[in-house]
């Protein structure tokens, strides 16, 4: 899979509510899997949220992955699960001063 020919292309994808100028712009992704989440991260995402079944056995052990129930192998199933764990990051600094400081301030306020 790790070429990409199992996973049928489908309509370019945005995040622009997460990556508003675009995957490759904010360092998150290297330049390859910009490309790759632009040019397939549609079908991955409709895969993900069970939108239609699987058509090939890559498209199925990439369901399993987002399941949790196989780990990820190839390059797609890990750049899929790279683009989650950024969508749900915690931030642990704001501004100038980390999170810790805030809730010693709280406590002590």
């Amino acid at each position: 899979m790790d070429n990409h020919q199992e996973f049928r292309l489908s309509t370019p994808f945005y995040d622009n509510e997460n990556y508003s100028r675009g995957f490759g712009k904010y360092g998150d992704f290297s330049i390859i899997e910009a490309d790759a989440l632009h040019q397939f991260g549609r079908r991955l995402q409709e895969l993900s949220i069970e939108k239609f079944a699987p058509e090939s056995e890559d498209e199925k052990h990439f369901l399993l992955v987002c399941k949790g129930e196989k780990p990820a192998n190839s390059f797609l199933e890990k750049l899929w699960l790279k683009y989650q764990s950024k969508l749900n990051k915690v931030n642990v600094c704001n501004g100038l001063f980390p999170s810790s400081y805030k809730a010693d301030e709280q406590r002590r306020g």
